[in-house]
């Protein structure tokens, strides 16, 4: 595997892992989910490529060997910009076709930049453990701002509610409510950490991860508008989720796609067995290179 760089449209320098494949025109590209980096995704880059498949792995800026400041961005598309930088690159150096996705966070990088940039050249998208948790409706798990949220956004309290986390899922962010709201309402203040990741395991594990993360940053990721976001979809899809998933409930994702997914496009949803939010990666492995299978043997232009 070939650590490589790019230069991003202000002129900075973005990393990327690149496992090339002689034997194929196209590229899965696969963004990494918050605070982490490309080095967390070099098992599952190895097992895709095994089966003739070139795959990139960026590293977000600030993160990994990107230069960048940790946990921030200028502004809230500066992902999906960085991502159409290295595109644009690998197009240059004979790529033709891509498959775009990530695990966690990063899917949804991706799919906001289908969303912004259209789906030229873009041959499917994928998406591990998507994380729908930007909308009350949609979290797994209560928060302590849940009730408020609710009542803001329809002006009546909710009748219901969920689980809190437990110990055993107190790896999950935390949101910082006060901030969260300064920075929405007065943009200066975008730059404000607003969310923060807990440290997990020992020292060693947690080295080089990017645990807080300001509103810019959160802004790339967040979603709230399903219907845009995933309606703008129109290559095939697949989602893959853990069975056992801290943060997702397949149901609900599920749901989600239901409403919102075009019928005339080809989409799949795998629950993983016995999968976490994080095993998820390495499980999804051999499924996704078995969807790569039957996506390459589509003809040229033709919709799954």
């Amino acid at each position: 595997m070939i650590q490589e760089f790019f230069q991003a449209r202000d002129g900075k320098k973005l990393s990327f892992r690149w496992l090339p494949c002689d034997e194929s025109d196209l590229v899965l590209v696969c963004m990494h989910g918050s605070t982490f980096s490309s080095q967390w995704y070099l098992m599952f880059g190895r097992m895709v490529h095994r089966n003739g498949i070139s795959v990139c792995l960026p590293d977000w800026r600030g993160h990994g060997k990107s230069e960048g400041v940790p946990g921030d961005l200028d502004y809230s598309d500066q992902l999906q910009d960085d991502l159409a930088d290295l595109l644009k690159h690998l197009k240059k150096r004979g790529a033709k076709a891509f498959v775009l996705g990530g695990h966690s966070a990063g899917s949804l990088v991706a799919l906001k930049y289908l969303h912004l940039y259209g789906s030229k050249d873009i041959a499917g998208f994928f998406a591990i453990a998507p994380p729908l948790t930007q909308s009350e409706e949609t979290r797994k798990y209560d928060i302590p701002a849940s009730g408020f949220e609710y009542y803001i956004r329809y002006g009546r309290k909710r009748h219901y509610t969920r689980p809190r986390a437990s110990a055993g899922d107190q790896n999950l962010p935390k949101i910082k409510m006060l901030k969260y709201w300064l920075a929405l309402l007065f943009p200066p203040l975008r730059k404000l950490s607003v969310l923060s990741f807990p440290p997990v395991g020992s020292a060693a594990g947690n080295q080089g991860r990017v645990l807080d993360c300001t509103f810019n940053l959160l802004s790339a990721y967040n979603v709230k508008r399903y219907a845009d976001l995933f309606a703008s979809l129109n290559v095939p899809c697949h989602f893959f989720v853990g069975e056992k998933d801290e943060v997702l409930d397949t149901h609900v994702l599920h749901t989600v796609l239901s409403w919102y997914l075009s019928p005339s496009i080809k989409a799949g949803l795998t629950e993983l067995p016995r999968a976490t939010h994080m095993s998820a990666i390495s499980a999804s492995a051999k499924p996704i290179s078995n969807w790569l299978t039957t996506l390459m043997r589509q003809p040229e232009g033709a919709v799954a």
